[in-house]
C-alpha cells in the first residue's frame, strides 16, 4: 500500500476553491477529479507499508467503526512520527487518495444531499483536510482523530492489551468522547492524564456505574481543567488523577453541594460535528 502527502500548493489550492469543488466529493467515487482540476498530480509519494483495510461503516455502526479504526490506523501507522501526524499534508493526502473512497463510505457522501454552500465546504475541509489550528484538525480531520487517539491511548507496557484504555473508553459515543476528553483540553497530551482518566471511567465501569456523557464526564474533564489552574496537573501520578475525578463524580452522584462546574453553555458540545 502507498500512501501519499498532499502537495502543499495542491493543499492551498483545493482549500481555497473548496466553494465550487466541494460537489465533486459528493458526485465523485474517484479522486480523478483532483488531477483534472489542479493541472497536475496533487499528490507526492511518502511511504509504502504492508496492505490494511479500515472498518467499515457498512459493517458496524460508526462510532464503533471509529473505535476500530483508532487501532487500526494507529498500528499500521506507528512509524510515522509526531511531527508527521502534526502535518496536514500527510491527512490531507491521506484521504484524499488511498483513503478517498473510504472517507466518502464514511460520512455516506453517496447518499447525502447538498444543502448550504458554506456549510457543505465547510465540512469537506473539516473531514478531507484541517479545519482550524492543527490541534482542532487532529480531531476533526476523518483519519487524524483515530490516529491521535490511538497514540494517545497506546499502552506498550500492557502487553496483554495495548489498548485497553481504549476499551475501557469505549465506541459508544465516541465522537463525544473525543470531544470532551482529547479535543477541548490540553492535558490530552499527557499519557499519564489519559491513563488516570481511563482508570477513572474502568472504576465506574467495574462498580457498574454508568455516567451521564454531559453531567458526568464533560463536567469531571472541566473540573479537572479548574484544577489545573490551581494545580500542576503534570507533576501528579495516574492515581491522583483518577482520584481526583473520582471523588469529583462520586460527589455528583451523591448530589452533594459541591463546586459543579457549568456545562450548560459549553462551546466544546458542537466543536465535532457527529456524523
Amino acid at each position: 500500500m502507498k500512501l501519499y502527502f498532499m502537495k502543499q500548493d495542491a493543499l492551498d489550492f483545493f482549500k481555497a476553491n473548496m466553494d465550487r469543488l466541494y460537489v465533486y466529493y459528493y458526485q465523485e467515487k474517484t479522486n480523478d477529479w483532483m488531477t483534472r482540476e489542479y493541472g497536475d498530480d496533487p499528490f507526492s509519494f511518502f511511504m509504502e507499508i504492508p496492505d490494511f483495510e479500515l472498518a467499515s461503516v457498512k459493517d458496524m455502526s460508526i462510532g464503533e467503526a471509529d473505535f476500530n479504526n483508532c487501532k487500526i490506523l494507529y498500528d499500521n501507522l506507528r512509524n510515522v512520527s509526531e511531527s508527521q501526524a502534526s502535518d496536514e499534508r500527510l491527512w490531507a493526502g491521506l484521504c484524499n487518495s488511498t483513503f478517498y473512497g473510504y472517507v466518502r463510505s464514511r460520512y455516506d457522501y453517496d447518499n447525502l444531499e447538498l444543502k448550504k454552500k458554506d456549510s457543505d465546504a465547510s465540512a469537506i475541509i473539516s473531514r478531507f483536510y484541517f479545519k482550524g489550528a492543527s490541534r482542532s484538525g487532529f480531531y476533526r480531520n476523518a483519519l487524524a482523530k483515530c490516529w491521535w487517539v490511538g497514540r494517545a491511548t497506546y499502552d506498550k507496557e500492557n502487553m496483554k492489551n495495548h489498548y485497553e484504555r481504549l476499551d475501557v473508553i469505549g465506541p459508544n459515543d465516541l465522537t463525544t468522547k473525543i470531544s470532551d476528553i482529547f479535543y477541548s483540553n490540553t492535558f490530552a497530551s499527557s499519557p499519564i492524564i489519559i491513563a488516570g482518566i481511563c482508570d477513572m471511567l474502568g472504576y465506574f465501569k467495574e462498580k457498574g456505574q454508568t455516567l451521564d456523557e454531559k453531567l458526568h464526564v464533560r463536567a469531571s474533564m472541566k473540573y479537572l481543567n479548574a484544577v489545573g489552574g490551581a494545580t500542576l496537573l503534570d507533576v501528579l501520578s495516574r492515581e491522583d488523577i483518577a482520584k481526583i475525578l473520582i471523588d469529583y463524580i462520586e460527589s455528583l452522584l451523591r448530589g452533594d453541594d459541591t463546586d459543579i462546574v457549568d456545562v450548560e453553555d459549553d462551546s466544546s458540545a458542537d466543536v465535532l460535528e457527529e456524523e
